[in-house]
């Protein structure tokens, strides 16, 4: 599966995949085995638990963020987080702080 982002302006600018964040019940997701999760822009989860295993990558753009409660994976994930070109390209807002990469 390759998703690409809303390019441009406006309130869904720069989202890839997005789930309304009131579905808090049976919103678990589970990619392979086998799948190829090629993604640009925000995957918007907020309350699942992602389990991927098979392999993910960003897209053409090279800018993947991920917002899920939990990210498992036993397969391949290629996600660099040096990703501003890219990410300036598709209009996506970084974080230009101290980086945060990954939080437990």
């Amino acid at each position: 599966m390759s998703l690409s982002p809303v390019i441009g302006t406006g309130t869904w600018q720069g989202i890839a995949l997005y789930q309304n964040p009131a579905l808090t019940n049976s919103v678990d997701d589970t990619w392979g085995p086998g799948a190829t999760f090629n993604a640009d822009g925000v995957v918007y989860l907020p309350h699942a638990n992602m389990t991927m295993h098979g392999s993910g990558a960003s897209n053409n753009y090279q800018c993947t963020k991920i917002v899920v409660n939990t990210f498992t994976t036993d397969g391949s994930v290629n996600l660099n987080f040096a990703q501003t070109n890219g990410c300036n390209t598709i209009g996506m807002k970084q974080w230009t702080d101290i980086p945060l990469h990954l939080a437990q």
